[in-house]
């Protein structure tokens, strides 16, 4: 599993159809992709002890989440919407 930096990303607004309003999608400044932050994890990281709110889910560029999911290493230094 891939750890980023919040560094890397930049907050976006909410994608269509499939992004929810209430979430906070963010996309990679070089690579291009967007995540979103989901509050779950699979066993992986339950067996790890890293917390639910330091995994994010990679989404198509719809909004749609996939099971692809990394690390934000600093998850509370998230850059918020300009």
């Amino acid at each position: 599993m891939n750890t980023y930096n919040s560094t890397e990303f930049r907050k976006i607004q909410t994608p269509h159809p499939y992004g929810e309003c209430d979430k906070q999608y963010y996309r990679h400044k070089e690579k291009k992709f967007t995540l979103v932050f989901l509050d779950m994890t699979t066993g992986w990281e339950k067996e790890r002890n890293i917390p639910s709110h330091y995994v994010a889910h990679i989404c198509s560029s719809d909004g749609e989440p996939d099971h692809d999911e990394l690390i934000i290493a600093d998850p509370e230094n998230m850059p918020k919407y300009e």
